[in-house]
């Protein structure tokens, strides 16, 4: 499993350097070494099984524009540790956190922390278990953006409501 951190595939598609270790079953260990790669601009570990529940070391630095954690098992746990990284990246762009059984508390945390994103423009928080308050906090948030935000929230429980609350706030 560490062969792919040992020497990570690295892509400069568009000029960026990208890190993707998808669908390899990867767990928090490659997470906790992740942080010795200074320069990433997106990294995607989509589809394994990490669940942050050890202390969060991913490479938060100016450059990371893009976190794509989509398909793991990151739960509330993982978000309250998530999100307390998240505030040191203060030029996130694109977040999917997508199908990670965060509920309420991770919700609210990461609102939290996304409020210190300035120049985020796309969020996926779709298919996981938020309920109303998760729902209030995001929006409460994501709503004193001043750039136009992608939000995707359906699955659930507020899913199709999102993007109409951010538009009246925001209004």
């Amino acid at each position: 499993m560490c062969a792919y951190f040992i020497h990570p595939v690295w892509s400069d598609s568009m000029d960026r350097k990208v890190f993707a270790c998808k669908n390899l079953k990867l767990d928090d260990e490659v997470v906790w070494q992740l942080d010795k790669l200074h320069r990433l601009e997106v990294l995607d570990l989509s589809f394994n099984m990490i669940t942050l529940d050890i202390p969060v070391r991913l490479p938060f630095s100016k450059n990371l524009y893009t976190i794509i954690l989509k398909n793991n098992q990151i739960s509330d746990k993982g978000a309250v540790k998530l999100a307390e990284a998240i505030g040191l990246c203060k030029n996130l762009q694109e977040l999917d956190l997508g199908i990670n059984y965060i509920e309420d508390e991770g919700a609210s945390n990461l609102a939290d922390a996304l409020g210190t994103c300035r120049f985020l423009t796309s969020l996926d928080m779709s298919h996981n278990q938020i309920g109303e308050a998760g729902f209030d906090a995001l929006v409460e948030h994501l709503s004193r953006t001043e750039i136009p935000l992608s939000v995707a929230f359906h699955g659930n429980e507020h899913g199709d409501d999102v993007d109409e609350n951010l538009l009246k706030v925001r209004s």
